[in-house]
């Protein structure tokens, strides 16, 4: 601990961003940070070692450990990154204390940001020492806004380069100066603007774009005028970004409360940018940041800064700092805009506290999702007019995770996060009604209108009520009431219709299906935020999304799949245009079974021929599940021989006594336990073996499918006992999300066969009949 009476208390206040001085302790110095969007952190300044690239010593340095962080505008229940490495002008900045210990002689960082992924940090100018880094924060003053080498006649406006954002952001004259240019400056007629979840100024074009470098042609570049010959270009590649949806959108928004514009990562993108506190000047200068090239082993001096912006008449050169430091907050910047809607990004480690689903089954509150310019797959373009199937983009995975796709929904479309679920039939949305003991969720509940109401009457209602197995019930002729029934809540709402956007390579495909809207959710304790909308019901029944776009000849055969992979995304596919044509393993399902269920199975052990089963096994394949379900009996033989292996092979781990927020049941190292490949060893595979007459079918489960790392660094077992955890399965077990990693699922009704087969579900499989969307 920093005390309150230690000279880096003294500088950290001094720097004016830490409130008044005031402490609470002369033990310790606190602190508090105030950000643009109302978000705060208050912390303790402590002091610790830093290990750094090239450097044989670990240098103990001062940085801020808060303990109580304020939620803003902008809240995102989980984030990408740990934390922020400050890099400004203050006395406890990381550069200034690096300089001060004399592992770099001159205050002097510098960053490259690869539009690939990737760049690197420096720290110094090559006189000491260098520090390389990953990617992490200054004003060259006032700079004139120009569009194509031409003034968009406005006052110089006052500019701050923060790495710590990562789209651009203009007050509100520029910004309304250059959406004006770049819209009168397209020079093709065949981009239209689109609404598109990712940010609020897109466009689309006859097919997907895949990157910025296919529609680069259609725009023009910014410049910012420094003065003294110090130009920089912002080429449309340095504004733009490509969305997962195959439309480019604009990366400069709108700075609502600023009184200064903000140079974001977009614009900062392969060029080196170098701020220089020794001689008070900033520079860049184009270049390669991705690797492709050695790193430099000093930053590089002015006179090739300068130089080179000659060389490129007058892009890129350096100014001097005209503006005092200040504290701005690190991807917060800005404010929401009326027409803008907020994807989350959750970070890869995400929280493993576990919260229960609709249906009763327990999942984990963490998600992890794709970055909007990170396009995965290709679209391609159907060879016949009929098209036999979809695949779709998902993202949400992990193990156990949700997996949900992106589903856009109404006219005009707006975008929902669907929990991918083949163990229920109604696809549904909460709905502003208004809504009564409602879920939060990540967007606006949808709205419906009189008009898109099913009627008691229509056969879609019976449909509804033959899935759910009770006689129709309608409080009014108007409209096809429902309540559904889940183990720890319900659900009641009516069936409406309207357009569901299928993002397709031939523009975009409407189609009306009827799903629920859910205006009373019953169940208590609904004040915890969870990461999807609502369901996507994808069981054998007669109203399933399936099911309609098979009547409506949208796909010609009911078929599904799904891939999940532990490295995060996968792919959920309708119609078998996608299904492998050799090395899936099939068994029958069971026709008159509403699950999908290929019937009775036989529990093995460490490939042991005999079963520990003591009867075959009731099995349903639920991708709703985040884990996997055993009824009693082979939930305990499970868990006796998982014990019995690791109390006579890997004595190390010991059983967790007391209660982890992830499992039930866990198992501690001497250490925290990272990965699970740390431990793999120490267990053995399962297996579900399917009899069809002579013919068996087995389904393979290493220990990489039925174990999880918990946020405690326990290793658990992602098996659970159906009977305690109030499962009405009658003895059935669940086959989840857990267990079908790393797998191609297939659901085939149309020849009542189930398949698997081991694939590389980040990654989707080509084929020339398929529609390839991204919702």
């Amino acid at each position: 601990m920093v005390r309150a009476d230690d000279p880096l208390y003294v500088a950290l206040h001094e720097d004016g961003r830490s409130g008044d001085g005031n402490h609470m302790s002369p033990t310790q110095c606190d602190y508090e940070i105030k950000y643009a969007d109302g978000a705060s952190t208050i912390g303790a300044l402590i002091v610790d070692q830093f290990s750094l690239p090239r450097i044989a010593t670990r240098p103990n340095l001062p940085f801020g450990c808060g303990y109580n962080q304020g939620i803003g505008e902008n809240f995102q229940q989980t984030s990408p990154v740990n934390g922020i490495l400050g890099l400004d002008r203050g006395k406890v900045s990381f550069v200034s204390q690096l300089k001060m210990l004399g592992i770099i002689t001159k205050h002097v960082v510098g960053h490259c940001l690869s539009s690939g992924g990737g760049g690197l940090l420096f720290v110094g100018d090559g006189d000491g020492n260098l520090v390389l880094l990953h990617a992490n924060y200054y004003s060259p003053g006032s700079a004139t806004l120009y569009f194509d080498r031409h003034s968009l006649g406005m006052n110089p406006m006052d500019v701050v380069f923060d790495s710590g954002s990562t789209y651009t952001y203009f007050t509100a004259q520029p910004y309304q100066a250059t959406v004006y240019a770049i819209k009168g400056g397209l020079s093709s007629t065949s981009l239209e603007q689109v609404s598109d979840p990712s940010l609020p100024l897109c466009w689309k074009g006859q097919k997907a774009f895949e990157s910025v470098f296919d529609v680069k042609k259609e725009f023009k570049s910014l410049q910012l005028n420094f003065g003294n010959n110090a130009v920089m270009e912002i080429p449309p590649e340095n504004y733009l970004i490509v969305t997962e949806y195959g439309n480019v959108c604009l990366g400069i928004l709108h700075g609502c409360r600023l009184n200064f514009n903000i140079i974001g990562d977009i614009t900062m993108q392969d060029q080196m940018v170098i701020y220089d506190n020794e001689r008070e000047q900033l520079g860049w200068i184009r270049g390669s940041c991705d690797g492709s090239q050695e790193a430099p082993t000093q930053a590089p001096s002015a006179e090739e800064v300068v130089g080179a912006a000659a060389r490129r008449e007058a892009s890129q050169a350096t100014g001097s700092y005209l503006a005092p430091p200040l504290c701005i907050g690190t991807d917060i910047i800005g404010c929401k805009v009326e027409h803008s809607d907020v994807l989350m990004h959750p970070n890869t480690h995400g929280s493993w506290g576990v919260t229960h689903d609709d249906r009763g089954v327990p999942h984990s509150e963490a998600i992890i999702h794709e970055t909007p310019n990170r396009k995965v797959g290709t679209a391609r373009q159907p060879s016949s007019p009929a098209p036999t199937g979809a695949a779709i983009l998902c993202r949400g995975v992990g193990a156990p995770r949700h997996f949900f796709i992106t589903m856009n929904i109404g006219d005009p479309a707006k975008s929902y996060f669907l929990d991918i679920d083949t163990g229920s039939t109604l696809t549904w949305l909460q709905c502003d009604a208004p809504c009564t003991n409602c879920n939060i969720v990540p967007h606006v509940l949808y709205k419906p209108t009189p008009k898109k109401l099913v009627t008691c009457a229509d056969s879609l209602c019976t449909d509804l009520y033959t899935d759910l197995g009770k006689p129709k019930r309608c409080g009014s002729q108007k409209q096809c009431d429902y309540v559904i029934q889940y183990v720890d809540s319900s659900s009641m709402g009516v069936l409406v219709i309207d357009r569901f956007s299928l993002s397709a390579s031939n523009g975009t495909n409407p189609t009306t299906i009827a799903f629920g809207c859910g205006y009373d959710q019953g169940k208590k304790n609904r004040n915890v935020p969870i990461p999807v909308d609502s369901i996507l019901g994808l069981s054998r029944g007669k109203v399933t999304l399936l099911s309609q776009l098979k009547s409506q000849g949208v796909i010609t055969k009911h078929v599904l799949g799904h891939c999940i992979s532990s490295k995060g995304g996968g792919f959920l596919f309708f119609g078998d245009a996608q299904v492998p044509t050799s090395g899936v393993t099939w068994t029958p399902m069971n026709r008159e079974h509403k699950y999908y269920s290929p019937g009775h199975g036989t529990l093995h052990f460490d490939s042991n021929s005999k079963a520990i089963s003591a009867a075959p096994m009731a099995v349903i394949f639920d991708s709703g599940a985040t884990y996997t379900y055993f009824a009693a009996q082979p939930y305990q033989a499970t868990l006796s021989v998982v014990k019995s292996t690791l109390n006579s092979e890997c004595k190390f781990l010991t059983e967790v006594t007391e209660k982890d927020r992830a499992l039930t049941v866990c198992w501690k190292g001497k250490d925290k336990i990272v990965t699970i490949d740390e431990v793999k060893k120490c267990f053995r595979s399962l297996s579900l073996e399917f009899a069809d007459g002579d013919k068996k079918a087995t389904l393979e489960i290493p220990p990489e499918h039925y174990l999880i790392i918990s946020q405690e660094g326990h290793v658990c077992l992602g098996i659970l006992d159906g009977s305690k955890e109030h499962l009405s399965l009658a003895g059935t077990n669940l086959i989840g999300g857990i267990t079908m990693l790393d797998q191609m699922v297939i659901y085939d009704s149309e020849r009542s066969l189930l398949g698997w087969v081991n694939y590389q579900c980040d990654r989707i499989p080509r084929s020339e009949s398929a529609i390839t969307s991204r919702l």
